[in-house]
C-alpha cells in the first residue's frame, strides 16, 4: 500500500518473459484508476504508455523489465485507487495485471493560504 498526494510520483516497473523470435513493437500502458465490475475505469490523466518495445531473440525465457513514472494531479480525487497494467501489440492474447484493491491512496490536499496583503486610505 502507497500513499500519495498531489505533485507525488509513482514509479510502475513492470516485468514480463520473452523467450523466442525477436519482436518489435509491443507497448505497456499503466493506469490509476478504479476496477469496475466489466473493465477498468482510468481516472482521467493517470496513465502512461511506454515507448515501442523490441525484445530480442532469446533461447532461453529473459525477463524484461520496463519503468514507468506517472504524476499524481489534483483531478485524483482523495480516496483509494488501484494500479492497472496492460501489454499490448504482442503476438497473441494482450497480458493484463490489476493491483490489490484499494492500494493507492491519495491524501486530501491541504489548504495552502498565502501572500496576504491589505492597503488602506483616509476616508
Amino acid at each position: 500500500m502507497v500513499t500519495v498526494k498531489t505533485g507525488d510520483r509513482l514509479q510502475f516497473v513492470c516485468r514480463f518473459t520473452h523467450q523466442g523470435a525477436a519482436f518489435s513493437g509491443a507497448y505497456i500502458r499503466v493506469a490509476i484508476g478504479q476496477k469496475g465490475a466489466v473493465s477498468f475505469d482510468e481516472a482521467l490523466g493517470h496513465n502512461v504508455t511506454s515507448s515501442s518495445l523490441s525484445v530480442l531473440y532469446d533461447l532461453v525465457p529473459t525477463l524484461y523489465e520496463v519503468p514507468l513514472i506517472i504524476t499524481i494531479q489534483s483531478n485524483l480525487g482523495p480516496g483509494k485507487w488501484e494500479a492497472y497494467a496492460k501489454l499490448t501489440g504482442i503476438p497473441g492474447a494482450d497480458l493484463y495485471w490489476y493491483g490489490p484493491i484499494d492500494d493507492i491512496i491519495v491524501e486530501a490536499a491541504a489548504a495552502l493560504f498565502s501572500n496576504l496583503t491589505v492597503t488602506y486610505t483616509k476616508l
